[in-house]
């Protein structure tokens, strides 16, 4: 490609964590640790595993 300068930038932005996806750190940031693996009520997962 000629100028692929455009692609390759957004290849690099998602591969490091851009855009739409947060990284799992600041997913997770504010859920209390007392919560991890606790199902809420009426769902059959947790938010560390289906």
């Amino acid at each position: 490609m000629p100028d692929d300068k455009a692609l390759r930038e957004a290849v690099l932005t998602l591969l490091r964590g851009g855009r739409a996806h947060v990284s799992f750190e600041k997913a997770v940031a504010k859920l209390p640790e007392d919560l991890r693996g606790k199902k809420p009520r009426g769902v059959p997962y947790t938010p560390w595993a289906s």
